[in-house]
């Protein structure tokens, strides 16, 4: 599969806002120097060290919690409000919230390119434990 197939593979293939992290990209077959190709070409972009999205996506939340879930297996996910609205259940909450509340584990440190991005929705982030000691 020559180049320019291998990247229209890819920008059709993923979700609009999808965030795009290396160590996923090697894993699907695309070298570091074809990533790196593929940033100066102009077909993704990156928003912070570590991670990409395809040029023209817009920086959606979604796409970063599916990122930090699914490769960097961060023990990240939505609640409260947040979680009935993606649940369908938004005609019993208030309108127009643009906040979204995420949950992750007790002292876990988010990516830089995570935390100094501004994502669709604001985010509030509470770190939570089960026990005060984290070795329990």
């Amino acid at each position: 599969m020559n180049g320019k197939t291998k990247i229209n593979s890819l920008i059709q293939s993923l979700p609009k806002g999808s965030v795009l992290l290396p160590s996923w990209l090697l894993s699907e077959g695309y070298s570091y120097e074809l990533q790196q190709s593929y940033r100066k070409s102009g077909w993704i972009k990156s928003i912070g060290k570590g991670a990409m999205i395809k040029s023209g996506d817009p920086l959606m939340l979604v796409g970063a919690i599916s990122a930090l879930q699914n490769i960097e297996n961060i023990n990240i996910h939505v609640g409260g409000r947040s979680a009935l609205e993606l649940q369908g259940l938004a005609h019993y909450l208030q309108i127009n919230s643009h906040e979204t509340t995420l949950f992750v584990n007790g002292r876990t440190k988010l990516p830089l390119w995570f935390t100094n991005n501004h994502w669709d929705t604001k985010n509030i982030l509470y770190n939570l434990s089960l026990f005060r000691d984290e070795k329990l």
